[in-house]
């Protein structure tokens, strides 16, 4: 008995050992050496988790290129702004600065150019060692390209690459206590043009490093983020010039023509403005809106004098001038008892006329227009044009 026991001991330890030697030699006759590693081992545990049942058809394999990014500074004060008035936000990240407490200024999110900052203060002065400003607004499609070719008030301005997920622009200024910067990222589509977070980040002390600026600086462009949706500017019918509650048509109808009306960034940034052109008497013209303005403004703007007359039903102010080759219409509108809407008319200009004799009746058109005797009579002319396109607009 003893000794068919250890037979079958013996039979059992030989099976054992073949089928360990089967599995080596299959092992083996793949011809590739594996090498593990953690990276490996955690990619073959997702890819087992995630593995699609044997009846499924296996996606194609695709290889892309790792992306190394610098790692973020990681002490910081999360930041999140608004602009209220246009529905943009950004967020960022403030650095932290040794020896100093990061501190948040005054916010204004409720106004057409939202703006807020922070600073270092230092004990010892009871006042910031670096200050940061930052303003969140549109920009022109005329200062869009201005920025992209270093024209108007931005020839200093260098397109930079420093970790910003958007197009940005630096200036750096020399000062007393160091260099300080002033940063331009552009958000993306606003209306006709864009909308921009800006930073100007200012060393004010002595105790101000400049490797702290340059921190803050990185740590802001690698961080922000931004979002704008013009849509809430749009009515069902027409649009917001995002001032006092004034909205526009999308048409009107002047001087018997009708005529679109445009929502538009304005050239200086501090507006929408509600645009368009029209033809009267063979000489073409442009509106356009300007800016809401106090009472204190009414009927002085560029200086000159304005006669008395009225628009919309309430009362304004109008004043023409002659400009370069062409007629210039200045008007107010009285809103309510403490606003005001400026408004502007050009017309063809004479400098602008392909042929000469086209630009010679232009101009003789103006003088008559202009002439002491015609003058109250064209007046009156414009007034009649800016209260056909006030009809489309909602004062409140």
């Amino acid at each position: 008995m003893k000794k068919i026991t250890a037979m079958a001991l013996l039979l059992s330890m030989v099976l054992s050992l073949s089928a360990c030697g089967d599995t080596g030699s299959d092992s083996s006759s793949e011809g590739t050496e594996k090498t593990t590693t953690a990276a490996a081992v955690a990619d073959e545990s997702k890819s087992a988790e995630t593995e699609k049942p044997a009846e499924s058809e296996a996606e194609p394999e695709t290889t892309t290129e790792a992306v190394v990014t610098e790692p973020l500074n990681t002490n910081v004060v999360h930041a999140e702004f608004a602009n209220n008035v246009l529905n943009m936000s950004a967020s960022f990240d403030v650095a932290n600065i040794d020896g100093f407490e990061t501190q948040e200024g005054t916010q204004d999110p409720d106004q057409f150019i939202a703006k807020g900052g922070y600073g270092y203060p230092d004990p010892e002065w009871y006042s910031s060692a670096i200050s940061i400003e930052y303003r969140l607004r549109p920009i022109s499609a005329y200062h869009v390209e201005a920025l992209e070719n270093k024209g108007e008030s931005y020839e200093a301005y260098d397109k930079v690459d420093i970790g910003s997920a958007y197009d940005t622009y630096l200036r750096k200024n020399d000062g007393s206590y160091g260099a300080s910067y002033d940063l331009l990222f552009v958000g993306g589509d606003y209306l006709d043009g864009a909308f921009v977070m800006e930073f100007t980040v200012m060393p004010q002390l002595d105790s101000a490093k400049a490797d702290d600026v340059d921190l803050i600086v990185d740590t802001i462009a690698r961080s922000i983020r931004l979002e704008a949706d013009d849509q809430m500017l749009k009515t069902a019918d027409g649009f917001s010039i995002a001032q006092n509650g004034i909205t526009c048509k999308n048409k009107a109808t002047v001087a018997g023509e009708e005529v679109e009306m445009k929502q538009s960034v304005y050239t200086n940034d501090n507006y929408i403005s509600a645009q368009t052109s029209f033809i009267a008497d063979g000489i073409g013209y442009d509106f356009r809106s300007l800016n809401v303005d106090g009472m204190d403004r009414f009927g002085i703007m560029g200086g000159g004098e304005y006669a008395d007359c009225t628009l919309a039903g309430k009362p304004g102010k109008i004043k023409l001038s002659v400009g370069v080759g062409t007629i210039e219409v200045s008007a107010d509108v009285q809103i309510d008892d403490e606003k005001i809407l400026h408004m502007g008319i050009s017309s063809d200009s004479t400098l602008t006329q392909g042929e000469l004799s086209d630009a010679a009746k232009l101009a003789d058109a103006i003088a008559d227009m202009m002439s002491d005797e015609n003058k109250e009579a064209t007046q009156e002319k414009f007034v009649g044009y800016i209260n056909d396109i006030l009809a489309a607009f909602s004062l409140s």
